[in-house]
């Protein structure tokens, strides 16, 4: 925790009230900005693919500006066919939220010193077929929902050089797709569009490339030394507003001191200098003198003297303003409050809008970079004072003078003035007279958002066409629009809000240009007919959302899928052994047959290398999965990361998605969770990473089997699961319809993932933390709860139709007999001959249910009768095999 407190003190220092112009200047970064030293090696903000690999850090005397620089010292492992790799951060990917953003948007690069201390030094091998040592920096930019886009930059760092000399690089501030350039995507999360002024934190990454050599037996190696200093925010990306380098001599100002007062006057004396700046020719000086002369206290101001319409406000997330308190103010200390107030005009009338720009007038500092956001904020009580204040992180109209609309238009900006306020008595005396000096250099906008707000129009020329077992929907992307993106929902009932209940999403984010996506449409249990509206939207690259087109009905096929079966494996034992779940049908996932899809990028070879069949079945406490995996080659290491080594995951959502799937993980009411089963744990993959059970639980087994594969049985309650996270307790019932997923991980003893298999054939390794990329399933074979099955009542004659059908190769048969007496159910093939005979004895009145296994069976269609007193009925079903 001290560690993550640390870099919020760093990070709020940077960007949210006083974020100097050098960026860092890693005086004391080590314990502040990056972990302690101490840790580097065994803590969360370090990452690296080597066993003996590091990246340790040190504060270190030796500067080029300053008190101090960072040490780095280094030893990387070529432990992969392309090298191995280092990596600190300055922030925990995930846990973002309550760190300010760093705004770089204002300059166009960023400048960085280093000092190599130990040339690298490689080992035999290690700079052999190309290979070479080089270093990256990354900007983590993230953005409201927390989607992190990860840009690297490779700067002309030589970590070899010997001349012990302080040397600069440039970083420019750009997107581009190489990342010697500029900085380009490593990955993305979210929008993949670089946004400077949504950086949260950042990373220093040293790399031994070596494509031809490196391998995790003997790795070839690199290690040294070298000083980092000073990092400083330099260039204008956006034309100043204001320069002050001759502010005062271009008559900029004009000043307004209370002379309406007399004798109670304030006073104010305004310099150009040219001996003290942030950049440029020169800075302004104000020397002021606040008499709170009135009842209310007093002002002294200085204010934009010409006006006109400033453009771009409208476009810009802040404004930034340097300012220097050179001598601090006398009096009450904290009595003159910093004002920076604008005007605007969209109705006829001049609106002034303020926010109290937090300067701490009473000490003296350095130059500071303040940064203003553009937003509309209200204003506050100090609850200790009892007075109230203007908003320090966006503009409020004053309390007592509410004019126009009452809305801040950053469109109608024409003009800005500063006001150093001197409280009302209750802050001091009447009269007092409190003085100082404050310095003022390059005033800028900050930041990019498009002011666009209207909304798309209806696409048109949508369409629905059926397919088999799918339904394609077309549309025309929407002239005029760059950059959009559509959205496709489906109902069983015609679509009137795309957000109602029933209404489910097909798909999000379509790119522009695509104009067709496939709904692939399933049902419990069996094939069935099916009626399906759509609707398509378009959301623009701003985020304005348009009204949907809507199609008319489609009636299609549905594939019949595997279900969750609705009650506990007669005898369940968490043994190796998986005889109950014969007569289950499993979720198959073989490559070979196409039942299961093999990520982007990875590799499997068959089935032999990895196939698998799993169960999913539940009661009114527990979950049961069981998991029979063909795996050639088993790795159960536990030193590594458990995603690393062979391991199935299962994404279950606990509760009856009735609408659109989630984006990210739920929780309460509706929660999702990833499981995964690794030989020493099963444990939550995410939100928490809790340990559900260990093999030496008797309701957990992982075990190797002597054909090749493992196996994995589990039982967990339901409110130990909810327990672990403080979610609600999930209840079964039939008709249910689950998120559901699985991941196989596949490692072939590498050290590494190389394949893995799903059931999703949307996952493409993007389960993990999005749950819309999850299929969905159901409990039992109804598709919504509530619905009881007709066919079987209480004391009366009646068969059901078996399920699965069709079936590979076990199903079950339910009937219900009214009167005691024999029973008899017997299979025949389509000739009409006997081929199996299921049950032929004395029962009681009743419902009952039997497993019929046809393993040894043809594809083909079957009948099953069932012979009771006088009853007799015949029903078909299905193999194939």
């Amino acid at each position: 925790m001290k560690k993550l407190f640390s870099i919020i003190l760093f990070l709020s220092f940077a960007s949210v009230t006083s974020g100097q112009w050098v960026v860092e200047s890693f005086d004391n970064a080590v314990g502040n900005l990056f972990p302690d030293t101490s840790m580097v090696e065994t803590n969360v903000y370090f990452y690296t693919n080597g066993t003996t690999s590091y990246q340790n850090l040190f504060n270190d005397a030796d500067a080029y500006e300053g008190t101090g620089s960072m040490k780095l010292d280094y030893r990387l492992e070529a432990r992969d066919s392309w090298g191995g790799y280092n990596v600190i951060t300055t922030y925990l990917p995930g846990e973002t939220d309550d760190l300010p953003y760093l705004d770089l948007s204002t300059g166009t690069e960023l400048s960085l010193w280093y000092k190599v201390l130990v040339p690298a030094d490689t080992t035999t091998g290690a700079s052999v077929g190309g290979g070479k040592v080089y270093s990256e920096f990354k900007l983590a930019e993230i953005d409201a929902d927390g989607n992190r886009d990860l840009w690297r930059f490779r700067p002309d760092i030589d970590l070899f050089d010997t001349s012990g000399e302080w040397i600069n690089v440039r970083m420019p501030l750009v997107q581009t797709s190489d990342q010697t350039t500029g900085f380009a995507l490593q990955f993305g999360d979210g929008d993949q569009e670089l946004q400077f002024d949504k950086i949260k934190g950042f990373e220093i990454t040293t790399f031994l490339s070596t494509p031809s050599t490196g391998n995790p037996d003997t790795p070839p190696t690199a290690l040294g030394t070298i000083l980092i200093d000073k990092m400083e925010l330099i260039g204008n990306r956006y034309e100043p507003l204001q320069t002050f380098d001759t502010a005062v001599a271009d008559s900029f100002f004009s000043v307004d001191i209370m002379s309406w007062a007399g004798d109670g006057a304030s006073s104010t004396t305004l310099t150009d200098i040219s001996n003290d700046m942030v950049e440029g020719d020169g800075a302004f000086q104000w020397d002021y003198s606040v008499n709170a002369s009135q009842t209310w206290g007093g002002y002294a101001r200085i204010a934009q003297a010409n006006t006109g319409l400033i453009d771009s406000f409208t476009e810009r997330t802040a404004l930034v303003l340097y300012i220097k308190n050179s001598v601090a103010q006398s009096g009450t200390e904290g009595r003159v409050t910093f004002r920076f107030t604008m005007t605007e005009d969209n109705t006829g009338e001049d609106e002034g809008w303020t926010c109290e720009v937090p300067v701490n007038l009473s000490e003296i500092s350095d130059w500071t970079r303040y940064y203003i956001p553009l937003e509309e904020k209200p204003t506050y009580l100090d609850t200790v004072t009892g007075f109230n204040h203007f908003p320090h992180d966006g503009f409020s109209q004053p309390w007592w003078e509410s004019k126009g609309d009452e809305i801040l238009n950053l469109d109608a900006v024409k003009k800005w003035h500063i006001t150093l306020s001197g409280g009302d008595p209750g802050y001091g005396d009447q009269g007092e007279v409190m003085s100082g000096t404050l310095l003022f250099d390059v005033f800028q906008q900050s930041g990019f958002k498009d002011a666009d707000v209207t909304a798309p129009v209806v696409p048109e020329g949508i369409a629905a066409i059926a397919g088999t077992y799918s339904n394609l929907i077309t549309w025309t992307d929407i002239p005029g629009e760059d950059g959009e993106s559509y959205n496709v929902y489906f109902s069983e009932n015609p679509i009137s809000d795309i957000l109602g209940e029933g209404v489910g999403t097909v798909q999000v984010g379509i790119s522009e240009g695509v104009q067709v996506v496939e709904h692939v449409i399933i049902a419990p249990a069996t094939d069935q007919e099916v009626t399906f509206y759509y609707a398509v939207n378009s959301e623009d690259r701003v985020g304005n959302v348009g009204t949907p087109g809507l199609t008319s009905a489609v009636i299609n096929t549905a594939k019949g899928v595997t279900t969750i079966h609705p009650e506990a494996p007669v005898g369940f034992a968490a043994d190796g052994d998986l005889s109950e779940w014969d007569g289950i049908r499993p979720f198959r996932m073989f490559p070979d047959d196409g039942s299961g899809t093999i990520v982007t990028n990875k590799i499997i070879d068959g089935d032999a290398d990895l196939s698998v069949n799993a169960w999913v079945a539940m009661d009114q406490d527990y979950v049961y999965i069981a998991y029979d995996v063909n795996d050639d080659i088993v790795s159960s290491d536990t030193t590594i990361d458990s995603w690393m080594t062979d391991a199935p995951d299962i994404h279950l959502g606990l509760y009856n998605l009735l609408g659109a799937p989630h984006t990210s993980y739920g929780s309460g009411e509706t929660p999702d969770y990833q499981f995964r089963f690794n030989s020493n744990k099963a444990h939550m993959a995410q939100r928490g990473g809790g340990i559900m059970a260990v093999p030496s639980d008797e309701n957990y087994y992982w075990g190797e089997k002597f054909t090749g594969g493992y196996i994995v049985e589990i039982k967990m309650s339901f409110a130990d699961i909810a327990a672990e996270l403080g979610d609600d307790v999930f209840v079964p019932q039939v008709g249910t319809k689950v998120p559901i997923d699985f991941g196989i991980n596949d490692a072939d003893a590498t050290g590494e993932r190389e394949g893995i298999l799903t059931y999703s054939a949307t996952n493409q390794d993007q389960s993990w933390n999005n749950p819309s990329r999850w299929t969905n399933t159901w409990i039992g074979d109804e598709w919504v709860v509530g619905v009881e099955d007709d066919e079987l009542l209480v004391n009366s004659y009646g068969l059901s139709q078996n399920y699965p059908n069709p079936f590979n190769p076990t199903t079950s048969i339910k009937y219900s007999i009214e009167k005691a007496g024999n029973v008899s159910l017997k299979v025949f093939n389509i000739l009409g001959q006997q081929v199996a005979e299921l049950l032929n004895k004395q029962q009681v009145a009743g419902s009952y249910e039997v497993n019929f296994d046809a393993g040894l069976f043809s594809t083909g269609i079957y009948f099953y009768e069932i012979n009771s007193g006088s009853f007799r009925e015949v029903k078909k079903m299905m193999l194939i095999k």
